[in-house]
């Protein structure tokens, strides 16, 4: 289980890259977003003290295509790890990984990101040959 969880992972963090790429080229890199940090507020106005300063061109759309293509490369370094690692440690970053994904990424973005979080999945359940047979008899 923990080869196929990881080549499930490896191609959909693949196609994850290819996502966001695409969805970071379409619009545009800077660009093209229509909510940004000063739609928001969280004490006060944004026109003054520090806050004003570090986010006057924060763009949420931007760091959603960023994070993106950011989570979807470091699920394919998980997934190459996980294809040759035996412990489970790369898969459970995996998960934490491709939830973040599904979390800020794009659509499109999502859509791999779960895709990687079902390998994950896969990379971190144990196989038949693992359980003992006492644990078979708790599943059923």
């Amino acid at each position: 289980m923990k080869k196929s969880g990881g080549i499930v992972a490896l191609i959909s963090s693949i196609c994850g890259i290819l996502a966001a790429y695409i969805a970071l080229r379409l619009v545009g890199i800077e660009y093209g977003s229509s909510v940004t940090m000063h739609d928001i507020t969280v004490f006060g106005t944004w026109n003054d003290g520090f806050f004003a300063y570090v986010f006057r061109d924060f763009d949420l759309v931007s760091v959603s295509r960023w994070g993106g293509i950011l989570f979807a490369m470091a699920a394919f370094t998980l997934a190459v790890i996980c294809l040759n690692v035996e412990k489970r440690l790369p898969a459970v970053l995996l998960i934490i990984c491709a939830a973040a994904g599904i979390v800020i990424g794009v659509p499109l973005v999502k859509l791999f990101m779960t895709m990687a979080l079902i390998g994950g999945v896969l990379a971190i359940s144990p196989t038949p040959n693992q359980l003992q047979y006492s644990q078979l008899t708790c599943l059923i």
